[in-house]
C-alpha cells in the first residue's frame, strides 16, 4: 500500500489529463484495487468515481477476461519502460460491452519502489466494430474459395439419400421388400443426413463472429476434422493432395471457431499457392515442445520472396490479383493466434513454404494477482 502523500505527489503528472475528461484515467493501488478515477474513466463502465474507488480489477471483469487485466499489472512490473498497451473489453453494469485501449504505467518512487499502476483508456468501440466487419468480410471470402468443394460435399450424400429413397419407392409394387433390407437401407440415409447435419453445422459455425466466445477446452482432432470437412473437397477436385500427418488427441484452452477461422485460411492460401505448380502438395504436421503446441502448413512452393514476407503481415497488403484477394487474411490470422497468447510466423529457413502456429497449451487465466 502507498501513503497519500506518495500518491499526491506522484500524481501531480497527471492531474491535467485527469481534469480534462478527454480519455479516461485510474490509479489503481498495487492490489488492483481502483483509488481514483476521473469522470471520463468511470463513464466507459457506466458508473461513478466514487463507485469504483476500492474496487478491483476483477470485480469489473468477466472471468475470461479478469486474467488479462492481471496478467497486464504483473506483466509491468517486469518491463523495463514499466509502460504497455492493449485493448480490452470493458463490461459495463447494464451487460453492454465496450472496447477500449488500455495504457498502463507503473509509477515508482525516487528509490525505485513501485508505488501504483495508472489507466488511461480510450474508446475503440467504431475502429473495433470496422475490425469485425473485414474480419466477417474475410471469413466469408474464405469459405466463398471452398464452396465448389462444400457444394459437392453436400450434393453426394443427397444423390445416395435420393437413391435409396428411389430403390425402397421401387421395390413396394413387387412386394420384394424384407425388414433386414429396409432396415439397411433407412440406416444409410439416417448415417447419410447426419453428415450433411455436420457439414451445415460446420458452416454455420464457421461463418459467425467468434470474437466474444469464451477460451474453453477444445479437442486438436475435433478442430482438424472440422476444417477438413470444409476443404478436402476442394483440394481433391483441384488435383492437390492435402496430408494431415498424426494428429494428437490434446485438449486446450482456446476459440475453437477462431482457430479452425484461421487454420481454412491458412489452407486457402496454401491451396492458391501451389494450384498452378508441377507439383502440388500441402501438408499439416503438428508437434509439441513442453507446454506450447506448433501447427506447421507446408506446401510444395519454394518460400516466398524476403521483400515479400516482410510485409504480408500486414493489413491490406496481398500479392493477388485485383479482386482475387483483400490482404486481410494473414493480418487478422495474426491477431486471432495473439489474443490466443501465441505466434503466427512465416518459417524462412524452410526448404519449402511453411507456416507456423505456436500456442500455449494451457492459459493462466485463473491465477490471483499478487506480487
Amino acid at each position: 500500500m502507498i501513503s497519500d502523500n506518495n500518491t499526491l505527489t506522484s500524481q501531480d503528472q497527471y492531474q491535467s489529463i485527469f481534469t480534462q475528461d478527454l480519455v479516461g484515467v485510474a490509479f489503481v493501488n498495487l492490489n488492483g484495487q481502483f483509488t481514483n478515477c476521473n469522470e471520463r474513466f468511470a463513464s466507459f463502465y457506466k458508473e461513478t468515481p466514487q463507485s469504483l474507488n476500492g474496487k478491483s480489477v476483477t470485480e469489473l471483469s468477466k472471468a475470461e477476461d479478469s486474467g488479462c487485466y492481471l496478467d497486464g499489472l504483473k506483466k509491468l512490473l517486469s518491463l523495463d519502460n514499466h509502460r504497455l498497451t492493449c485493448e480490452q473489453r470493458v463490461h459495463q453494469v447494464d451487460g453492454s460491452i465496450l472496447w477500449c485501449l488500455f495504457n498502463w504505467t507503473l509509477v515508482k518512487d525516487k528509490n525505485g519502489v513501485p508505488l501504483y499502476f495508472v489507466m488511461i483508456c480510450q474508446d475503440i468501440g467504431e475502429s473495433k466494430q470496422s475490425q469485425v466487419t473485414t474480419t466477417n468480410s474475410a471469413m466469408m471470402g474464405a469459405l466463398g474459395k471452398m464452396a465448389g468443394g462444400i457444394a459437392h460435399e453436400i450434393n453426394n450424400p443427397l444423390a445416395i439419400i435420393q437413391g435409396k429413397a428411389m430403390q425402397l419407392y421401387k421395390h413396394i409394387p413387387n412386394g420384394k421388400l424384407t425388414m433386414d433390407y429396409i432396415v439397411k437401407e433407412l440406416a444409410k440415409i439416417v448415417e447419410t443426413t447426419e453428415r450433411m447435419s455436420k457439414i451445415v453445422n460446420g458452416l454455420s459455425s464457421f461463418s459467425r463472429n467468434a470474437n466474444k466466445d469464451p477460451f474453453i477446452k477444445n479437442n486438436l482432432k475435433i478442430i482438424m476434422s472440422n476444417v477438413l470437412r470444409l476443404c478436402m473437397q476442394k483440394f481433391k477436385a483441384d488435383g492437390i493432395k492435402l496430408d494431415v500427418l498424426e494428429t494428437p488427441d490434446l485438449s486446450f484452452d482456446c476459440r475453437g471457431v477462431q482457430l479452425e477461422q484461421v487454420l481454412l485460411n491458412l489452407l486457402n492460401n496454401a491451396h492458391d499457392a501451389v494450384f498452378s505448380l508441377p507439383e502440388k502438395w500441402v501438408q499439416i504436421e503438428f508437434k509439441t515442445t513442453g507446454d506450447r503446441l506448433e501447427i506447421l502448413i507446408k506446401d510444395s512452393g519454394k518460400g516466398i520472396k524476403p521483400e515479400v514476407a516482410s510485409q504480408m503481415m500486414q493489413p491490406f497488403f496481398t500479392t493477388k490479383e485485383v479482386g482475387k484477394g483483400t490482404g486481410l487474411g494473414l493480418s487478422i490470422s495474426k491477431g486471432i493466434i495473439e489474443d490466443h497468447k501465441g505466434y503466427l510466423r512465416f518459417d524462412s529457413s524452410a526448404e519449402n513454404t511453411c507456416f507456423i502456429i505456436e500456442l500455449p497449451l494451457a492459459l493462466d487465466s485463473k491465477k490471483q494477482f499478487g506480487i
